[in-house]
């Protein structure tokens, strides 16, 4: 078993291995404050018009205090961030408030089913990052695409073969006609504000959906250096929309609007990560200081920034 890398607390104890031990030290938060970093920059023409644009990427900010620790309570901790050898080696944080969506009927869908609250397990659903197909005469040009229907054979006029055939794939080098059939997307590109998430039979009637406000993280087999946390902002089911999310085959959709844009491609069948998303972090300081009052008692706080690979 490797070294444990998330941060100690009281779900995720650690041994004098330095691995995750049952049992194990680790000590709860006081308060967590959580910042949302967005450069913008505005320019003012001289008729009076303001242009804005982002002018970097997204990030977030954590700070984490601690109520006075024992010494058995602070030293794993303080060797665990030690070993990180300050802004040097990322590592991986729990945040309390986010461990579970806020919808209880969402959150139980997500929850693993060897984990109860209540007395109840969770169904150990994995809600995937889904794509619709999309008719002929609605390619966009530059995307992948996987072929669904083929009413035509030939599809070389946007880009794929002369003897199309479902499950193909092919680059689009132009919006075609409906007369050829319908692809769908392989992934939803880098910068879409929103996305569709579903799974095998889900209905947002039984399994619930996200809330805004809800944290989520993407486990992608296709990239994964996808490590970017993301917050609902938005959440579209079919029964409560401003524009109802499309059915993915027999299962139902919800779009979710998220900030930031998506950081990168997010790739067709891409897990997302309700239940316990763990944000990568790297301490926002080059030193490390904690004091000792007069009751023997250890004083620590702690300031991270998102370190997405």
């Amino acid at each position: 078993m490797a070294f444990q890398n998330i941060l100690p607390d009281p779900n995720n104890t650690i041994g004098d291995t330095g691995k995750a031990t049952v049992g194990g030290a680790g000590p709860g938060y006081k308060s967590v404050s959580v910042t949302s970093n967005q450069a913008v920059m505005n320019e003012r023409t001289n008729s009076g018009r303001l242009i804005t644009r982002v002018a970097s990427g997204h990030f977030w900010d954590v700070a984490i205090t601690y109520n006075p620790l024992t010494r058995a309570e602070f030293e794993p901790l303080n060797s665990f961030l030690l070993h990180k050898k300050g802004r040097l080696l990322p590592f991986f944080v729990s945040l309390p408030q986010n461990k579970a969506p806020q919808s209880t009927t969402f959150a139980t869908t997500v929850r693993p089913t060897t984990e109860a609250v209540g007395g109840a397990n969770g169904l150990g659903k994995e809600p995937l990052a889904a794509h619709v197909p999309q008719s002929g005469g609605t390619f966009i040009v530059g995307q992948q695409y996987k072929i669904t229907t083929v009413t035509a054979s030939n599809w070389s006029s946007v880009g794929g073969s002369t003897s199309a055939s479902v499950g193909q794939l092919f680059v689009a080098t132009a919006a075609g006609t409906s007369g050829l059939g319908a692809a769908e997307p392989t992934y939803t590109k880098a910068g879409a504000d929103n996305i569709l998430m579903s799974f095998a039979s889900y209905d947002d009637d039984t399994h619930g959906a996200p809330k805004p406000g809800d944290f989520f993280t993407i486990d992608d087999d296709s990239d994964s250096n996808h490590t970017k946390m993301y917050q609902v902002v938005r959440a579209e089911t079919r029964t409560n929309y401003e524009n109802q999310p499309p059915m993915d085959g027999s299962n139902e959709t919800t779009r979710l609007y998220t900030v930031p844009a998506l950081q990168r491609n997010l790739y067709d069948g891409a897990k997302l990560v309700f239940h316990n998303p763990l944000m990568r972090v790297i301490i926002n300081d080059t030193t490390q200081k904690y004091s000792l009052n007069n009751k023997n008692l250890y004083q620590i706080s702690l300031k991270l920034q998102e370190a997405q690979k």
